[in-house]
């Protein structure tokens, strides 16, 4: 998983990880572009990537549910890759806090550069549902188009081939 900054100077980070309760799949495989740098609080030490399902663990390290659940996979020598301190389960609990601060840290449209538009992290899936920006399939069957919302209302009712029309003998609509 890559993070760092973008050719552009802005904060990035490459979300790419399976089966996540806190984040939609759909975000996960995209790239993240954080307003401000990311804090170290929200880095997990083992994946270097922003916290998924935050847990602390007894040193007060926060990892990913999914990374320590690796951690200590290795049983009784479960270390802190930050400070060496030994890692048990039963003293590790999930982090309502960090997970509410995470939530709440402003990130770019992942249709960025074209839509500039920034929002909390909780709010990116509900502006993705209405961004201009965001690639849409287009409805027609047949067409195998995919284009941004702002284009998709002009290509399926006028520019593709596999639209409807109402034939002008019987009515009926018809593919062009």
């Amino acid at each position: 998983m890559a993070s760092g900054v973008g050719e552009d100077g802005v904060p990035q980070q490459n979300l790419d990880m399976g089966g996540s309760s806190d984040l939609d799949c759909g975000l996960l495989s995209q790239s993240l572009r954080f307003v401000e740098k990311l804090e170290e609080q929200y880095v997990c030490p083992c994946c270097a990537s922003v916290v998924i399902n935050p847990h602390q663990a007894s040193c007060g390290h926060i990892f990913c549910l999914r990374c320590i659940r690796v951690l200590l996979e290795n049983g009784s020598s479960a270390k802190c890759p930050k400070d060496s301190v030994l890692i048990r389960s039963n003293e590790v609990f999930q982090d309502n806090c960090c997970k509410r601060e995470i939530q709440n840290l402003e990130v770019y449209c992942t249709n960025y550069p074209d839509c500039s538009s920034t929002a909390p992290l909780c709010h990116l899936q509900e502006h993705l549902k209405t961004c201009q920006y965001a690639t849409i399939k287009c409805p027609n069957q047949g067409c195998p188009k995919t284009l941004p919302r702002r284009d998709l209302k002009e290509h399926s009712h006028n520019l593709c081939v596999h639209r409807k029309e109402p034939c002008p003998h019987c009515h009926q609509f018809v593919t062009v």
